[in-house]
């Protein structure tokens, strides 16, 4: 789990590094949408992770409930 929070930590430095590089230089209405990207990106970064936490969770219940069906297929011979 620490891989996990250390990837998406390295994607949210990334993202913070990639939008404010000239923050000085920048007009105030390009600063407030640079800053409305960078909160869309920082949501999409858990919902990610999230969606990969529960496509994994599945398989690995499907490949338990396949065991458990081969192991009663083979009792039952």
């Amino acid at each position: 789990m620490d891989n996990v929070f250390s990837n998406m930590t390295q994607a949210i430095m990334k993202v913070l590094n990639d939008n404010f590089k000239d923050e000085e230089e920048m007009q105030p209405k390009s600063l407030l949408y640079r800053i409305y990207g960078l909160r869309q990106k920082l949501n999409y970064v858990p919902m990610n992770y999230k969606a990969r936490y529960n496509r994994m969770k599945i398989e690995m219940e499907k490949s338990e409930l396949d065991k458990t069906l081969l192991h009663h297929q083979i009792g039952n011979m």
